[in-house]
């Protein structure tokens, strides 16, 4: 990605510089692993990857080196379903996301599971945001500060926060900024992305500084914006890159894009799920 971000909505592509097979990095997996991954955390020398179909959080060198610290890490008993990850450095705390899960007045809910800063498990809350299918609710989530306030911001998988057609509209991507207040996450307001971005699905958000990032698994695209460092409010177009695409043909090449994360200013880590059939 270039450097500098325009100012400008417009297209680009982004530059692959290393990707690599999760289970190679992995002791005791192999090509028939089943690893579905859902999010990535870059942090502390390590990606921490966590997963649609296991409870268990990887941690692996970021340099995709395999040594004796790549590990799972977390509980090997808990819940499935996680959507993404991120990191708390003021209270040295993990928040993993677990997508929807139906909720005891009706509906579905995303939780939100905390871990200490060496994957203790200490919690799950609620988040109080409803959402009407348990396969479209919040996709990512990616922690920061205001002043002395934590806030974490939850992206919703569909436009407008719908599931079926509606969400599948563009022109409605949202976010959800979350304060946890008497042991729930409560949305104290929403993030509108512009109207002028086109994405079908959302899958992945991340922030650096002032910087936001967001990227589609359908479209196969990442979108990066202004946050005013004030208000909850976009304050750009923003800028689209592209996904590789197949040299020929321009196809696309990575479909299943799930997670994301700053390295530095103009460098991503992103993680895949297994291909589906077809």
């Amino acid at each position: 990605m270039p450097e500098e971000i325009a100012p400008l909505f417009y297209r680009g592509t982004l530059e692959l510089v290393q990707e690599t097979k999760l289970w190679r990095l992995l002791p005791g997996c192999d090509a028939n692993s089943r690893l579905e991954a859902s999010g990535v955390l870059a942090h502390d020398g390590h990606f921490h990857v966590i997963f649609d179909n296991v409870s268990t959080i990887a941690s692996i060198d970021a340099n995709f080196a395999v040594t004796p610290d790549n590990c799972m890490v977390g509980r090997p008993d808990g819940i499935c379903g996680f959507e993404d990850i991120t990191y708390n450095d003021r209270q040295q705390r993990y928040y993993t996301l677990v997508e929807a899960m139906p909720h005891p007045d009706g509906g579905f809910r995303p939780q939100i599971e905390e871990y200490t800063g060496s994957f203790d498990y200490l919690e799950t809350c609620w988040v109080n945001v409803s959402f009407e299918q348990e396969n479209k609710g919040l996709e990512g989530i990616v922690y920061l500060s205001r002043g002395n306030s934590d806030y974490v911001l939850g992206l919703c998988e569909g436009n407008r926060c719908q599931g079926g057609a509606e969400g599948r509209k563009p022109g409605g991507g949202r976010i959800h900024v979350l304060q946890k207040q008497d042991g729930a996450w409560r949305s104290i307001t929403t993030v509108a992305l512009p109207d002028s971005l086109d994405f079908v699905d959302f899958a992945a958000v991340a922030v650096r500084g002032d910087h936001l990032a967001v990227v589609s698994q359908t479209s196969s695209e990442l979108w990066v914006g202004r946050l005013d460092p004030e208000r909850w409010e976009v304050v750009d177009d923003g800028t689209v890159f592209r996904f590789p695409r197949s040299r020929k043909k321009g196809r696309v090449k990575y479909c299943t894009v799930e997670g994301i994360s700053w390295l530095d200013d103009s460098t991503f880590v992103a993680v895949s799920d297994r291909m589906k059939p077809g």
